[in-house]
């Protein structure tokens, strides 16, 4: 697994526009500095979206991570996408389906979509803390079958980072 704390996407000074000049060094790394070939990759994308009637009404930032994705997949990476979309009891609040529905249409690979594993990453020290939970932990279970899951799943990250 490949880990990147920095954002696709966003321009920094020096950074991108530098790079694509071709002038001074690059400050961080970009995806394409990533050895992700065999690899799954845990990418962190803000897809959030109007929502119009309980439907997507825009595809901006979706398009954008379209191209991540496919830029991640071309490199012979599996891409495991984690998202959200507004914050439960905002109007916004709602389920991921359709913006997986919207990337699966855009990007050259296939998209699934999984809403069961919630995860929160935060800032802890000098790194990150995830703390990664089946969401069947909310009432229903599960016979301990995403427990198992997630224990592989971190025991894969660990050895990764």
């Amino acid at each position: 697994m490949a880990v990147a704390r920095e954002p696709a996407g966003y321009l920094r000074p020096g950074g991108f526009a530098a790079t694509m000049s071709g002038v001074g060094p690059k400050p961080y790394l970009t995806v394409d500095d990533l050895p992700v070939r065999g690899k799954t990759v845990l990418l962190r994308v803000d897809i959030n979206a109007p929502i119009v009637d309980g439907k997507v009404a825009g595809k901006d930032r979706i398009e954008a991570a379209a191209a991540t994705v496919d830029q991640i997949a071309s490199k012979g990476a599996r891409v495991v996408i984690l998202a959200h979309q507004g914050r439960k009891g905002d109007a916004d609040f709602t389920s991921l389906r359709e913006h997986a529905s919207i990337l699966d249409a855009i990007t050259k690979c296939d998209v699934g979509f999984v809403d069961d594993v919630v995860i929160r990453v935060g800032e802890e020290g000098s790194g990150s803390r995830i703390d990664m939970r089946s969401h069947s932990r909310q009432g229903k279970g599960d016979l301990g079958v995403n427990a198992a899951r997630i224990r592989s799943y971190m025991a894969a990250l660990k050895g990764a980072i």
